[in-house]
């Protein structure tokens, strides 16, 4: 592996922890609709809440909303960040001295 494949690595490596400890959030908050005469229903209304440390996620606005790691989000740039990451080393490659082959 030579070195711009490392620094390539140690990035995506940084950005895969860095994404992992500051995660994207959402707010959860719970509605029910209908009244006494009709069977009543909830409605689940979720809306970004930004990112925060993993430790400390973001304050609940009222007390019948709730707050929950974004995980498809997370997954997703999870997964870009690997894909592009294994894609720079990919396209570094070459030989151990630095020097790339010719055609």
């Amino acid at each position: 592996m030579n070195a711009a494949q490392r620094i390539v690595l140690v990035v995506g490596i940084a950005a895969v922890l860095g994404r992992g400890l500051w995660p994207p959030w959402v707010y959860i908050h719970t509605e029910w609709e209908g009244s006494w005469r009709v069977t009543p229903a909830h409605v689940t209304v979720v809306r970004p809440a930004g990112f925060s440390f993993i430790d400390d996620p973001p304050q609940v606005k009222s007390p019948d909303s709730g707050v929950r790691l974004d995980v498809a989000q997370l997954a997703m740039q999870e997964a870009i960040i690997v894909i592009a990451t294994v894609m720079g080393v990919f396209l570094f490659k070459g030989r151990r001295d630095g020097c790339y082959r010719s055609k």
